[in-house]
């Protein structure tokens, strides 16, 4: 881990965002989810992979995390507009293409990846959306063999995974990620 920066100092994490559009039980549950999360990347290992677990289900959740793996932050803003939601104005693309991913956080949403499949039921989506998340975070580092394994994997738990869907075509047409091609 980089000396000069601990994952207790991420900025942003307070304000990573829950769909607006959900209400009810699948709100809070990824809220509290979400709040695990912001925990886990902090340092915390106390916190279960059941925990976790909701946060990977649903791309409010989910793709947030994704941005922060690769970003380091998810408060710093889109060098091309200033936004600092992902999730607007195709912003998410443009964050992802700015630079190669943050390897520190990276390895520590693999290790909380890795703790929801270690203790999760046999909720197909769960899985799915652990495995999925692995799979890109292992494309956007640049590890298309594993990108593609974790997201077969993914699919054959739930073959409607858009996100395990996404990396394996990327894998399969070989896309890079835009860092690799500067």
């Amino acid at each position: 881990m980089n000396k000069a920066r601990t994952l207790a100092d991420v900025t942003g994490l307070d304000a990573l965002p829950v769909a607006a559009a959900l209400s009810g039980e699948q709100a809070e549950a990824l809220r509290a989810s979400t709040q695990a999360w912001i925990a886990w990347v902090r340092g915390d290992d106390t916190i279960t992979g059941t925990a976790l677990a909701a946060a990977l289900t649903h791309h409010s959740s989910r793709d947030p995390l994704l941005v922060l793996a690769h970003r380091g932050s998810w408060a710093e803003g889109d060098p091309t507009t200033g936004h600092t939601d992902p999730l607007t104005d195709d912003a998410a693309g443009r964050l992802l293409a700015s630079g190669a991913p943050d390897p520190d956080i990276s390895d520590r949403i693999i290790d909380g990846v890795g703790r929801v499949l270690d203790e999760a039921t046999r909720n197909d989506a769960e899985h799915a959306g652990a495995l999925a998340v692995q799979a890109f975070i292992a494309w956007d580092q640049d590890n298309t063999i594993a990108a593609e394994l974790w997201a077969r994997e993914a699919m054959q738990h739930d073959d409607r995974c858009s996100l395990a869907r996404l990396v394996y075509a990327a894998v399969s047409r070989g896309v890079l990620p835009e860092w690799k091609n500067r």
